[in-house]
């Protein structure tokens, strides 16, 4: 194998396989974790971290499932994962890896000097979807939101999402629920730039899955499909009642959109054309 420059490199069964990957440490533990070989030649299982193949691939296209699972897991237990598919990879800091699964929101503890592999561990707080983690977020060494995902009537939907501003406490931080925003049916309008702009009111979580989660310096940022582009300031993320701000987005025959000079036909509006625009559903 190889780790240069941000990306790990192997070779297995005569193939040669790049992944970007951002931490330094989170190479060097895929390379121990599953490195066999001796001191001239060294190969690589086609296991080696296939779920990060697995996430690298999902994170181009909108999944459609998040819980495949062993049958005989016991929610008690909080050591290893829950689930056989491992959607997010994100790394906090030197020491935390975090992974979101089909099962519920892990990590793995990584110590310098350690000599036995690290093994992840799996929440049990019911202020974290148990459900799929479709979405991780993080900032600075203790912020981290997480987004769930869940089944109704054989569609996706959003479950809600969790925050944390104590996440380096690990297995002992704290983490507060938040239902998955929706509109009510009689928010038919947005204001932007100090400007009304018509908008579809989506008010069901079905299809409205939170797939990606930034976190700036002041927002808190979601993309969920049909729930389009949102956002809230950090101070306002408290409570079950926090309202998020719908972020509008060019039409599909735009380029651009101003916010001061909007087209008089704009709706923000994520159902498919010719009714709706592709552009508006975000991920």
């Amino acid at each position: 194998y190889l780790y240069k420059k941000g990306c790990f490199s192997f070779l297995c069964d005569n193939k040669f396989i790049r992944m970007e990957i951002s931490s330094t440490r989170l190479a060097k533990w895929i390379c121990r974790f599953y490195n066999y070989g001796n001191s001239s030649v060294m190969n690589i299982q086609i296991v080696v971290f296939c779920f990060v193949m697995i996430g690298s691939i999902w994170a181009q296209v909108v999944p459609r499932a998040f819980f495949v699972r062993a049958d005989d897991d016991d929610d008690d237990d909080t050591e290893g994962l829950k689930s056989n598919v491992v959607v997010e990879i994100i790394d906090q800091g030197e020491k935390t890896i975090w992974l979101g699964t089909g099962k519920g929101l892990s990590f793995i503890e990584v110590s310098s000097g350690e000599e036995e592999e690290p093994e992840p561990h799996t929440f049990s707080n019911e202020n974290l979807p148990d459900d799929g983690i479709s979405a991780i977020g993080v900032i600075d060494d203790d912020t981290v939101l997480v987004a769930g995902a869940t089944k109704i009537d054989k569609e996706t939907a959003g479950s809600g999402l969790a925050l944390s501003i104590e996440s380096d406490k690990l297995s002992s931080a704290t983490w507060t629920y938040f239902e998955q925003p929706t509109d009510n049916a009689d928010e038919d309008s947005v204001v932007w730039g100090d400007v009304t702009l018509k908008a579809l009111p989506v008010t069901v979580t079905q299809n409205n899955v939170t797939y990606d989660i930034s976190i700036g310096k002041d927002y808190y940022w979601i993309a969920s499909w049909a729930g389009g582009l949102r956002r809230i300031k950090k101070e306002n993320l408290k409570g079950s009642e926090a309202e998020w701000e719908r972020v509008p987005l060019p039409l599909d025959t735009q380029n651009d959109f101003i916010c001061g000079d909007p087209d008089s036909s704009y709706e923000l509006n994520p159902r498919d054309p010719p009714l709706g625009n592709h552009n508006h559903k975000a991920f």
